[in-house]
């Protein structure tokens, strides 16, 4: 973990850049980092579509209670997994409209949500 010392260089760093490119960049910068979460996003919700097909052909090869028994824990780990995907976007939107809020690109009666 850093130190105190290095936290507060690293917040003086961050505040000397964003006097350097505005808030108009930092909402960019704030929109960027909310789109690279989205491809992010994307690959775990790719890598839970896999986890299920395999799933599938698992419990089409093998039958009986086991195999009925690890494809419900399969499923209930999936569905957990999209649960925190979903809040994830919450705050990926969220990011995205105060992105847009700070370059003045938000109609005055859009809100947040």
């Amino acid at each position: 973990m850093a130190e105190r010392k290095e936290v507060m260089a690293m917040v003086d760093e961050a505040s000397q850049a964003v006097d350097s490119i505005g808030t108009e960049g930092l909402g960019g910068l704030l929109i960027l980092a909310a789109l690279l979460t989205e491809f992010k996003l994307a690959e775990v919700i790719g890598a839970e579509a896999k986890k299920i097909k395999a799933a599938t052909h698992y419990t089409t090869s093998c039958h009986g209670e086991s195999a009925m028994n690890d494809l419900e824990k399969i499923n209930k780990s999936v569905a957990d997994v999209l649960h925190e995907v979903c809040c994830i976007e919450r705050q990926v939107n969220r990011k995205i409209w105060h992105g847009r809020r700070m370059m003045n690109n938000v109609d005055p009666s859009e809100t947040e949500e």
